[in-house]
């Protein structure tokens, strides 16, 4: 069957025949697009389970959403419908964590964890996180899927090879998965230097510091204290990488 270009001319029978389109409907919201109506939620409700049957096959869209702006929404409905679980078996869980993710994914986004970065520290960042790995995932993307995948609900080397395998099940690079797989493991030595105010001695990647300065700005017991403490922290470890020759060894 050849559909219409312009998605939400598609009926419900479209859908049941390719549930893979619900995705796109994700997608075109987290670039701008209108919302899903009212009507197309009604058809996900009734739509047969596991509507992700394959899930390599929506890889792409996902892809796709993590790399638009508006990626926390649409994510947000995947997971409300059971469909982020169907594609990344490792989401699932407790979810108290599982909503924790999804407001620091918005965080990236959101980026009141760069106030304060130094401009050489942000134009750095920029022109690093701008860049295609192997010419097809962005680093902001990569970084979007880092933060929400960053905990799951066991410790963080088991966890990440979870991830990594449920990430090479969908199709995942070697260099994507390398970059999460090592903001997961990188995780709890980062938050736990700036909980402490232990400034790190040693690099930590550049997608382990944005996902871990947007999952600070949005832990509910962390203040403004600590937020700040995790921006100078972040600007010092992003200089070490900017300008490696005035950057100190300790932040």
């Amino acid at each position: 069957m050849v559909f219409p270009m312009d998605i939400n001319a598609l009926t419900e029978a479209h859908f049941q025949q390719k549930p893979e389109l619900f995705l796109e409907l994700a997608r075109e919201w987290a670039a701008g697009g209108p919302e899903p109506t009212a009507e197309q939620v009604d058809w996900l409700s009734r739509a047969p389970r596991p509507v992700i049957v394959r899930p390599a096959e929506a890889r792409g869209a996902l892809w796709g959403i993590l790399a638009s702006p508006q990626r926390a929404k649409a994510l947000s409905w995947l997971d409300r419908a059971g469909i982020l679980e169907e594609i990344l078996p490792c989401w699932g869980g407790e979810y108290f964590r599982q909503a924790l993710r999804l407001q620091a994914t918005e965080e990236v986004h959101l980026e009141h964890w760069a106030e304060g970065l130094s401009e050489d520290a942000y134009d750095w960042l920029c022109v690093y996180q701008d860049q295609r790995i192997d010419g097809r995932m962005g680093g902001w993307a990569i970084a979007g899927l880092a933060t929400l995948l960053l905990e799951g609900d066991e410790p963080a080397d088991s966890f990440a090879n979870r991830v990594k395998r449920d990430l090479k099940v969908i199709g995942a690079l070697p260099r994507e998965i390398e970059r999460i797989e090592t903001a997961i493991r990188e995780y709890p030595e980062l938050c736990a230097a700036i909980l402490e105010n232990h400034p790190p001695t040693r690099m930590f990647t550049p997608t382990t510091i944005v996902a871990t300065l947007s999952t600070l700005h949005v832990l509910p017991e962390i203040g403004e204290e600590v937020r700040a403490r995790s921006r100078h922290f972040g600007n010092q470890l992003l200089l070490r990488f900017a300008a490696p020759d005035t950057a100190g060894r300790t932040p």
